[in-house]
Formats: C-alpha cells, sequence, structure tokens
C-alpha cells in the first residue's frame, strides 16, 4: 500500500495539491484527488489558461473512474500569430534512413490484458475572463462544458457564449451580438452527434 502524504506543484501564482492511496499487487487499486487554486495551466504570451478545482481519479484493473469539476480564472487564447513558420523554397530537407526498431507482432485476438473502460464526468466553467484573439475576432468565451465517456468514446455537452465580443473586417468593427454555441452529445474525433 502506497500513500500520498503530501503532493504540491506551484505555478503562477496558483498551486495544484494532490493526495490518496494506492493499493499494488495482484488487484491493484488507486484513489487520488486533486485540487487546483488559481494554478497556471497554460503560461505562454498568446496562451494563458489560470484554473481551479478538484477531481477525483479512481482506477483499478477494470475502470478508470475521472470526476470533477473546473473552472477558468482566467484566460487567453491569442491565435493571430500561430501560422507555423515555413522553410524557404531553396531548402531541401533530406531524411535519414529509418533505423527504428520493428514493431512487436500484434497479439491474436482475445489474447492478453484488456485495457480498462473509461469512465469521465468532468464539468468545465468558462468563467467571466477567458478571452479570444485574433484573425479580427475579439470576444469573452462563457458558458459550461460537460466531458463524458459513453462506450469509451469522449463526448462534449454545454453551451459556450460569446460576450463583448468585436470582429474586424471590411474596414469595420463589428458588435458580435447573440453568438452561442450548442454541444449536444458531440463527439470529439467525429464531429457528429450520437444517433438517439
Amino acid at each position: 500500500r502506497a500513500r500520498i502524504e503530501r503532493f504540491t506543484a506551484r505555478a503562477g501564482e496558483g498551486t495544484l495539491n494532490l493526495s490518496g492511496e494506492a493499493v499494488l499487487g495482484a488487484t491493484p487499486q488507486a484513489r487520488l484527488q486533486l485540487e487546483a487554486q488559481r494554478f497556471q495551466l497554460l503560461g505562454r504570451v498568446d496562451r494563458r489558461i489560470v484554473a481551479s478545482g478538484a477531481s477525483l481519479l479512481q482506477l483499478d484493473r477494470e475502470r478508470v473512474r475521472l470526476e470533477g469539476k473546473f473552472g477558468v480564472d482566467e484566460g487567453l487564447i491569442d491565435f493571430s500569430k500561430s501560422d507555423a513558420p515555413a522553410l524557404s523554397d531553396d531548402v531541401i530537407v533530406k531524411r535519414a534512413v529509418d533505423t527504428a526498431v520493428p514493431a512487436a507482432p500484434a497479439r491474436p485476438a482475445g489474447v492478453g490484458p484488456r485495457a480498462p473502460a473509461l469512465d469521465l464526468d468532468l464539468r468545465v466553467d468558462l468563467g467571466q475572463k477567458l478571452r479570444v484573439r485574433g484573425r479580427g475576432l475579439e470576444t469573452g468565451l462563457e458558458g459550461e462544458l460537460r466531458l463524458t465517456s459513453p462506450n469509451n468514446r469522449l463526448a462534449v455537452n454545454g453551451t459556450v457564449r460569446a460576450a463583448d465580443g468585436t470582429y474586424a473586417a471590411y474596414g469595420q468593427k463589428l458588435e458580435i451580438d447573440g453568438l452561442l454555441l450548442a454541444y449536444d452529445g458531440w463527439w470529439l474525433g467525429q464531429g457528429i452527434a450520437p444517433e438517439r
């Protein structure tokens, strides 16, 4: 049996605390609690996210369960300079001969351990101080999203609203009025709602 008495990480002005215990052996189990207080998840000039919240992670051989709620205290996503740098036309890239170790042969069906099921229930409150900027757009984002995992596939439900937004186009600065994005069972990786 292992117990985390105290684990603290600092980023920006905030902290991240982790506690819990794990049982090792033939039937391993773990229960970990995570708490964030104004923890800086991203600290770049063009991407900054400060968040608070708590979550509980439970895992065993059959299932991984993650539940909790986090809120964005403040943030900025600036994609005005997000284009990747490109090489000049006169630059030629030659790749080395692939010397990677060949992959192990695949196991026959029904052989080997089965991956544990994912049971996800995370709520994300975007708060009042999340801003998005770039390509003429500048707006705040508000709302709440819920991330779940039906049939081991990541799904998103919730709404996102634009707040105090403007869009610069055609020599004018337009005010954004009433932008609302609704996610109802949208499956990441497919972009479509599951059949009901």
